[in-house]
């Protein structure tokens, strides 16, 4: 793909990216319920993608795996060419989430920031992928307020 082509193609999908991040709620994250589902210290592997009717999408950024939960911590999966959602066990959903991490490597208390991003932008891109990042507002996904917060932490005296 040439340098315009490719300059066009990302237009285009930073148009989109607004229309859905405004359908889904992308820009409000709400982690209580993976929060209240998981080890504090597991939740920096995910990204909040959105929420489709009370069902908020939490996606690990090394598995790309989908941990889907309402406000009360029930698990549910999609199911492709229904646009449904279903209820599913919350164990099986947050074992299907991790699947594949402990072939990569990866303890489950890995956060996914910007030096694991970065590694695997290199990754693809060193085995010939070529990459578009968009976001809200022309910022990338990595710039955007998707990341889980940090834990707050009072200096010492």
């Amino acid at each position: 793909m040439d340098e315009n082509a490719r300059r066009e193609l990302e237009e285009k999908l930073q148009a989109e990216w607004g229309k859905l991040s405004e359908e889904f709620h992308m820009d409000d994250p709400v982690w209580e319920p993976l929060q209240e589902a998981l080890p504090y210290k597991w939740c920096g592997g995910f990204m909040y993608m959105g929420r489709v009717d009370g069902i908020h999408l939490y996606k690990h950024g090394f598995t790309r795996h989908y941990l889907n939960l309402d406000g009360e911590g029930n698990a549910y999966r999609y199911l492709p060419g229904s646009d449904r959602y279903v209820p599913m066990n919350r164990f099986e959903a947050i074992e299907n989430a991790f699947e594949g991490l402990a072939l990569m490597g990866i303890d489950r208390s890995a956060p996914y920031d910007d030096a694991a991003r970065r590694r695997r932008h290199k990754a693809m891109a060193d085995s010939g992928m070529s990459l578009i990042s968009i976001g809200p507002r022309g910022t990338t996904p990595r710039r955007s307020r998707r990341r889980r917060p940090r834990k707050q932490t009072r200096k010492r005296k």
